[in-house]
């Protein structure tokens, strides 16, 4: 299981691709029964999406604005639990807040809800199952590894039919945002490149170049640049005394790009893993450079992990979000690695555990 390096949430937005021409912007006229007074707040469901907020008068508020296309959106109130997801456009929208229970509000005058409650009844039951499972597992705290293997079996047959149940919305609905949307949320960060570029190309062209088909776009292609068989990119970043690293310094070896963070639960428990894989072959011209996607301020935690896990290899980070060697290396989940040959070349990806440990007896002893 990985942690998305974005805010990850199980529900998902649509709208529809062919709808009329929009307005020259979004009006949302707002109510919430039972609160005449308070504060809304807005947020597109995007990276670097815009956040705003707005007066509750006399039960009611507003919002207007432009969108570069239909958009994801979160509505919550200041003081209440939970919050409302929604698809907006631009156009006249009227919403109908649930004071006690925002996820039942109601929006007229977007189209696009109509694709999203589509979306989201194919999936409901999927993740229905998985909050369940997950909930279940935090109430019994630290699992032992037999329990934490069934429970990461259950989650990976759940999703496979989750992602079944995507892969047949957007068959059928090509000329749907939706679409491109259910591909960034439940393919990008699966490295499944070949099932990418196939939903990629069955959709509509005007679907291709919308925000969310540019996200695709731009994913398959930094994956051809770090496709297995590719030279890693170049890159310098400082470790954790300030000092400038770079890849180059490590030709000549077998390295283990290793992308992590402290805060990445998944990726703490696969470090026991690279550690005695390190441990194994450190004297036999290989070793491991940890990318730590950390973000500002967060160094000592880094440090502190790094103490902790007892990872004994050059760590970097720019402390940055988004760290920009990730960025370069299309990185949108952790834990993610790359092998990189003694040429430069990257010969293996996302290898963790007993895969990672038997492809190292392979490639070294054949070296």
């Amino acid at each position: 299981m990985k942690v998305s390096l974005f805010v990850f949430t199980l529900l998902c937005f649509v709208f529809s691709a062919n709808a009329q021409p929009e307005h020259d912007g979004y009006i949302l006229n707002g109510r919430v029964p039972g609160i005449t007074s308070g504060v809304v707040y807005f947020s597109e469901f995007v990276n670097n999406g815009k956040r705003d907020s707005a007066v509750i008068e006399n039960g009611s508020f507003q919002f207007t604005g432009m969108f570069k296309n239909p958009m994801p959106v979160i509505i919550g109130v200041k003081g209440k639990t939970g919050s409302f997801l929604f698809f907006a456009e631009n156009k006249k929208m009227e919403l109908v807040l649930d004071k006690d229970n925002l996820n039942n509000s109601k929006l007229t005058g977007s189209v696009s809800q109509a694709d999203y409650q589509e979306y989201d009844q194919k999936i409901q039951s999927q993740n229905d199952r998985l909050n369940a499972l997950s909930a279940w597992s935090r109430s019994k705290g630290k699992l032992d590894k037999k329990t934490q293997d069934s429970v990461s079996h259950q989650w990976e047959i759940i999703d496979d039919e989750r992602k079944t149940n995507v892969r047949n919305f957007i068959n059928a609905h090509p000329n749907s945002i939706v679409s491109a949307y259910a591909v960034t949320r439940h393919f990008l960060a699966t490295g499944e490149l070949t099932v990418v570029e196939t939903l990629y190309h069955h959709l509509a062209k005007k679907v291709q170049q919308t925000t969310f088909g540019k996200e695709i776009k731009e994913k398959l292609d930094r994956e051809k640049l770090t496709a297995i068989g590719k030279y890693a990119p170049a890159f310098t970043q400082n470790d954790t005394l300030g000092n400038p690293v770079s890849l180059s310094s490590f030709k000549g070896k077998y390295v283990l790009l290793d992308f992590w963070a402290s805060w990445c639960g998944p990726c703490r428990e696969e470090n026991p893993a690279v550690v005695k894989a390190f441990q194994t072959y450190k004297n036999k011209n290989f070793t491991v450079l940890g990318v730590s996607l950390d973000r500002p301020g967060k160094k000592q935690a880094w440090l502190d992990a790094i103490h902790k896990d007892a990872l004994t290899w050059t760590h970097v980070s720019d402390l940055k979000m988004p760290n920009e060697v990730a960025t370069k290396y299309g990185i949108l989940a952790i834990p993610s690695n790359f092998l990189i040959d003694p040429a430069g070349k990257i010969v293996a990806k996302n290898i963790r555990g007993e895969e990672l440990e038997k492809k190292l007896a392979e490639i070294i002893k054949h070296d």
